[in-house]
């Protein structure tokens, strides 16, 4: 079992086979992170919004895993992910801030019942994360990814064995 389906089937509750098909492999992690230099990309004071940069970095998906595959686009494109701290990712994403405290509250289906929501938003054409930040994300993905790319660096294709 891959060490990406096996990590999403034990803290969120999804289906194995979205968490194989839909998430980024290590290897794009890698380089995402890599291209990111290592560090939280959320943009600041935008909005009049300053988050704590803290917790691990993630790599988040600009347009959603759900989302996407409600679309029936591979999430997994290098412009559609970008490096942020774990702060950043729940401000992004407030219910999944308050699925962790239902899990450390014991609520063993707290993700679950998350991503029922965030499909319930999607069937009325609602979408489930904030926004706010989402162009300032994507332009500096773009511009991470053309600096790398002029050096020669490649995203690392996931069906590629």
């Amino acid at each position: 079992m891959r060490k990406e389906l096996l990590l999403t089937t034990i803290i969120g509750g999804l289906v194995a086979l979205e968490a194989s098909r839909w998430a980024f492999t290590r290897k794009q992690r890698e380089f995402i992170r890599q291209r990111d230099g290592q560090k939280c990309n959320f943009p600041e004071h935008l909005n009049g919004h300053k988050h704590e940069c803290g917790g691990r970095l993630e790599v988040h998906h600009l347009l959603p895993q759900g989302y996407c595959q409600k679309l029936h686009i591979d999430p997994d494109f290098v412009t559609n992910g970008i490096t942020i701290c774990r702060n950043a990712h729940h401000t992004v994403h407030p219910d999944m801030k308050i699925a962790d405290a239902e899990l450390a509250q014991g609520d063993q289906d707290a993700y679950q019942k998350a991503h029922q929501k965030h499909n319930e938003l999607m069937a009325h054409g609602e979408i489930y994360w904030d926004p706010s930040w989402d162009r300032s994300m994507l332009a500096t993905a773009v511009r991470n990814t053309q600096k790398v790319e002029a050096k020669g660096l490649i995203f690392p294709n996931k069906y590629k064995k």
